[in-house]
């Protein structure tokens, strides 16, 4: 026999022994009904893995809860009530421990292709799109910006599957590096461009410490860089100031806030330790105004009206229309920031430099580009993505 066919047999014994160790010991609803008629339940469990269509290992999981779920509710047990929701978060445990002791890089996701990188650290891959529906809109978006008076940058936040250190596993393609070789070769005669992507490209290896190992993020340190790159660019091309004291990490303080909401969320409690999500703090002294309102109706968004010392907690979050003032800010300047998850650090870090700043994340945005625009009248329009977006759908407007 194989040895790696002898290491899955181990591996899938070994979980199989620790999964039910798990769910008797546990969970109280399973625990009881086994101990008092266990053939009753193990041939429940049997009937359903050899009736459901589904022979995936997830579906052969997932005709195991159902079976059990199935069994326990015809109990008249009182914890049989919350029973459901332990069982479906006991066995995603398990599905996640069978992953990773077989070894798995493939993480099954109904939305992404989520895939455990050579070094164990978790990232998305992106599928092959031409970029030219995402380039147009860019460039048509660049054309009303420059009738306006309005300058335009493209800033492109890096992949975490490094494309001068790629770790994808073997099987496993992943097209973010020739999307976006795409998308700038297409836009690069008319709209500026900085590529974060060459930031650690002589040492690949800190590109992969300065990302969450459970997830595709960047860190703060990393979004600093970005921000550093931003502002030099700026004050190159458009005299933009940069001060001294923003040029320096050691002028803030680095500190973490709650467990970070990651893509290994998604395995249970036992795929990979917790991790804390970083934030930056001045060491010197501010005095913002943040406002948001019309978030109602979106996940863990809320309305904001706060005053006071720079809070990047209050500033790091998916809104989908965000505005702040700094009366402090060296540069009495409009910048409007638009970007997916990638660009809030660097957008917080932004409002320290200029006095108005409007922040758009395109994730969740309903409104008009073109009236948001026209409202805020910026100097300067900064967009932030990350190298895996293939659509941009918040900039169609303009190619109508």
């Amino acid at each position: 026999m194989h040895n790696a066919i002898k290491k899955k047999i181990v591996a899938v014994a070994a979980v199989t022994i620790l999964a039910f160790q798990f769910v008797v010991q546990s969970c109280s609803p399973v625990y009881s009904c086994f101990s008092q008629n266990p053939k009753q339940l193990f041939y429940a469990i049997c009937f359903h893995l050899k009736h459901d269509s589904d022979k995936s290992f997830c579906g052969k999981i997932n005709s195991v809860v159902a079976s059990i779920q199935g069994y326990v509710s015809l109990k008249p047990l009182s914890s049989a009530v919350n029973f459901e929701k332990d069982v479906n978060m006991c066995w995603i445990d398990v599905y996640a421990l069978c992953a990773k002791y077989q070894g798995l890089y493939r993480l099954h996701h109904t939305k992404d292709c989520i895939v455990r990188l050579l070094n164990g650290s978790l990232s998305v891959c992106s599928d092959y799109s031409d970029m030219v529906s995402a380039s147009q809109n860019l460039l048509s978006c660049e054309e009303f910006l420059n009738e306006r008076g309005i300058s335009m940058l493209y800033v492109i936040a890096p992949h975490k599957n490094y494309k001068y250190h790629p770790l994808t596993p073997r099987g496993i393609i992943d097209y973010e590096t020739g999307n976006m070789n795409r998308l700038v070769s297409q836009i690069k005669d008319r709209i500026d461009v900085i590529d974060n992507r060459e930031l650690y490209k002589n040492n690949p290896e800190e590109h992969y410490k300065l990302f969450y190992i459970g997830d595709s993020h960047w860190k703060i340190q990393y979004a600093f860089l970005a921000y550093c790159q931003i502002m030099q660019y700026l004050e190159e091309r458009y005299s933009i100031e940069f001060e001294n004291k923003l040029k320096s990490i050691e002028n803030f303080s680095v500190y973490s806030s709650g467990v970070s909401d990651d893509l290994s969320e998604l395995y249970g409690r036992f795929y990979l330790p917790k991790e804390s999500t970083l934030y930056l703090k001045p060491k010197f002294f501010t005095n913002i105004k943040i406002f948001s309102s019309n978030n109602v109706n979106l996940p863990f968004i809320y309305d904001v009206d706060y005053t006071g010392d720079f809070d990047m907690t209050i500033l790091c979050k998916l809104y989908p229309t965000l505005k702040v003032v700094n009366p402090e800010a060296v540069n009495k300047k409009k910048l409007m920031v638009i970007g997916d998850s990638f660009s809030p650090p660097v957008m917080s870090l932004l409002c320290l430099s200029f006095e108005q700043v409007e922040f758009h994340a395109f994730n969740y945005y309903r409104d008009s580009l073109i009236k948001n625009i026209e409202e805020f009248q910026p100097d300067c329009v900064l967009c932030i993505f990350s190298s895996r977006q293939t659509e941009l759908p918040i900039f169609k407007e303009f190619s109508k």
